[in-house]
C-alpha cells in the first residue's frame, strides 16, 4: 500500500494560458480589486459584487490514531484544487489568497474549537500574504508540496517560516518521493510530513521517509487521500516506516463498501429497540424500565441530556425524568446520536458521528425556514441517518428496516424523494461538490451561496461544541 504514491508534475505555460487559467479560477472564486489606503497596490478579495460570495468552502476530516477528529483540511473545493496544482505559480497564488480570505471570513477561531485546520497552499509566495497573520496561529497548519521548496531557495522563506512557527503556526510538507541531504534545512522547520496515497510511484518511499525521520524524529506523519477502509487499515498497521502514522485524512470515513453479512452489535440493537418504542408511543414507564436495564446506555443518555447544549435548567437524574423533561421527539434525537457511540469501534464511530452531526444540523437549520418548525426534527433525523448504512455496515434498505422512521426520512434515504431529499443532497454536496453543482442544488430551494456557506460553517461549529461536551 505504501508503495502507491507519487508522480512528479511540472508544466510551463504562456501568458495567454495564464490568463485563461485565471478566468477559470475567477469564475469559481471571484477576485476583485479593493483599494487599500495603506498599500501601494490594490488588495485582492474573494468577495464579488457587494457581498456576493461564490467560493464554497469544503472540508475533509483529519483523524488521529484513536480515529477521533483532530482537525479538518479545508479547500475551496476538490476539483478546483486539483486543477490549481497543474497551473502556474501566479494562478496558485490567486487560489491561496482566496482560500485564506475565505478562512478569515468564516471565523476560523470559532470554527475549530480545539481542532487543527490544515490549509493546503500552492505557492510559497503566499507565506507573505497579510491574511495569514490574521489566522489563528494555534490552530493552523500551512501545507506545501515539497516540490515548491526545491524550486525556491530556502533562504527566501526561512525567516518568514521561522517567525510563523515561533508564533504557533505549524508547517506540513507533502512528501514528493525522494530525500536529499540538502532537504534537511527545510525539514528542520517542518512539523508534519504528509504522504499522499493518490500519487502513484514505482519507487521505495519507506527508505527516504525513514532517513527524514532519523534526522528529524519530531515530525509527525499524516496519510492523505485514503479512499477505502482497507487502505486505512494497511496504513494504520504498517510496519514499513520507522514510526507510526499519527494522522489520517480522506473520504474513507464515509465510504460504502461490500460489507460482510454479520449481525449488528447488541448495544446498537438495544438502542434501536428503544428508538422504535419511542416512535410507537409505548408507555413512558416501559421506556424508562428499558433504559434502567442498561446502565451504560442510561449513563450516556443522561450525560448527553445534561450537557450545556440542551439548555436545561435542572439536572436530569433518572430515566423517567429524561422522558418527561425533554419529551419524546428530543429523546428520539438523543438516542439516534447514541447509536454512533455505543459500539466496539468507538474511534470510527466518533468520526462518523462528526460527519452525521454536521449534515443533520445543516439540514435542520437551512430547511426550517421553508419547511417549517414541524419538519425540523425530520430534517435532522434524515441527516443523522444518512450514514446509518456505514454505521451498521449494512445496505441502506436493510439498515432502515430495523427502525420505524418517519416516511419522509425513508423517502429521502431510500427513494431519493420527498421534502427532505433536496436538503440532504445539499448537505452532502457541501463536502465535495463544485460550486456549479452546489448552485444547481441551492437555486431551486431559493438559497444563495452565502446562505449555504453560513449554515455549513455554523453546523461545523455546533457539531464541534457537541462533541467537546
Amino acid at each position: 500500500m505504501l508503495e502507491r504514491f507519487f508522480q512528479r508534475r511540472s508544466s510551463k505555460s504562456t501568458p495567454a494560458e495564464d490568463r485563461a487559467s485565471f478566468e477559470k479560477l475567477n469564475s469559481i472564486s471571484p477576485l476583485i480589486n479593493e483599494p487599500d489606503e495603506h498599500q501601494d497596490e490594490p488588495a485582492l478579495s474573494i468577495n464579488g459584487q457587494l457581498r456576493e460570495e461564490r467560493a464554497f468552502l469544503c472540508r475533509e476530516a483529519v483523524l488521529d490514531r484513536d480515529q477521533r477528529v483532530a482537525g479538518y483540511e479545508f479547500m475551496l473545493h476538490r476539483s478546483l484544487t486539483q486543477r490549481v496544482k497543474l497551473q502556474t505559480s501566479a494562478i496558485a497564488r490567486l487560489y491561496d489568497i482566496a482560500l485564506i480570505a475565505h478562512m478569515l471570513a468564516v471565523g476560523i477561531d470559532r470554527l475549530l474549537g480545539k481542532r487543527m485546520a490544515f490549509i493546503p497552499l500552492f505557492a510559497l509566495e503566499s507565506l507573505n500574504d497579510k491574511g495569514i497573520d490574521d489566522l489563528s496561529a494555534a490552530h493552523c497548519v500551512l501545507s506545501f508540496d515539497f516540490e515548491l521548496f526545491r524550486a525556491t531557495p530556502f533562504e527566501d522563506v526561512r525567516a518568514r517560516i521561522t517567525d510563523l512557527r515561533q508564533r504557533g503556526f505549524r508547517i506540513c510538507a507533502v512528501f514528493d518521493g525522494r530525500f536529499e541531504l540538502a532537504d534537511l534545512e527545510v525539514y528542520q522547520q517542518v512539523d508534519f510530513l504528509a504522504i499522499d496515497l493518490s500519487r502513484p510511484t514505482d519507487t521505495d518511499i519507506a527508505s527516504p521517509i525513514g532517513a527524514i525521520l532519523g534526522e528529524r524524529p519530531a515530525i509527525q506523519l499524516l496519510a492523505k487521500n485514503i479512499v477505502l477502509h482497507e487502505e486505512f487499515n494497511a496504513v494504520y498497521d504498517s510496519a514499513a516506516l520507522s514510526q507510526q502514522v499519527q494522522y489520517f485524512q480522506g473520504p474513507f470515513v464515509t465510504s460504502r463498501e461490500p460489507w460482510e453479512d454479520k449481525p449488528i452489535e447488541a448495544s446498537k440493537l438495544r438502542i434501536i429497540e428503544l428508538l422504535n418504542k419511542v416512535k410507537q408511543e409505548v408507555d413512558s414507564t416501559a421506556i424508562a424500565d428499558t433504559l434502567r436495564r442498561d446502565p451504560v446506555l442510561l449513563y450516556k443518555l443522561l450525560r448527553f441530556v445534561n450537557s450545556p447544549l440542551t439548555g436545561l435548567r435542572a439536572k436530569v437524574e433518572t430515566p423517567e425524568q429524561a422522558v418527561m423533561v425533554i419529551g419524546r421527539d428530543k429523546l428520539y434525537g438523543w438516542l439516534s446520536l447514541l447509536l454512533f457511540v455505543s459500539g466496539e469501534d468507538l474511534g470510527e464511530e466518533f468520526a462518523l458521528l462528526d460527519n452525521a452531526l454536521i449534515r443533520a444540523r445543516f439540514m435542520e437549520q437551512i430547511g426550517k425556514p421553508s419547511l417549517g418548525e414541524a419538519q425540523s426534527t425530520t430534517l435532522f433525523l434524515t441527516g443523522i441517518f444518512s450514514l446509518l448504512d456505514v454505521l451498521l455496515k449494512q445496505p441502506m434498505h436493510r439498515a432502515l428496516g430495523y427502525l420505524n422512521l418517519p416516511q419522509d426520512v425513508v423517502d429521502a434515504l431510500l427513494h431519493d424523494s420527498g421534502p427532505c431529499f433536496a436538503y440532504l443532497q445539499l448537505a452532502i454536496a457541501c463536502e465535495n461538490a463544485t460550486p456549479k453543482e452546489l448552485a444547481a442544488l441551492a437555486g431551486p430551494l431559493t438559497l444563495t451561496e452565502q446562505d449555504v456557506n453560513r449554515e455549513h460553517i455554523e453546523a461545523i461549529v455546533w457539531a464541534n461544541r457537541f462533541e467537546d461536551e
